[in-house]
């Protein structure tokens, strides 16, 4: 939650998701409109490198930064 008001306080906005599965549901809905993903490696329902891949396959030029706990 740090980042999310690090990010927010230099004027970004920040969609969070508890999931691979919403993260990846609202990157698909944002139709293009996500400048960056902050990806945890940890995720409940799958491994946050898996993520990456299936947002790779997506959008192959978007900035991903993966982040531990």
């Amino acid at each position: 939650m740090v980042a999310v008001e690090q990010l927010e306080g230099l004027g970004f906005k920040v969609e969070t998701a508890a999931s691979a599965n919403e993260a990846l549901n609202k990157i698909r809905l944002a139709n293009g409109g996500v400048a960056a993903a902050i990806v945890d490696l940890g995720l409940p329902d799958r491994q946050g490198d898996v993520l990456v891949a299936e947002v790779r396959a997506i959008y192959p030029s978007l900035p991903i930064v993966p982040d531990t706990g």
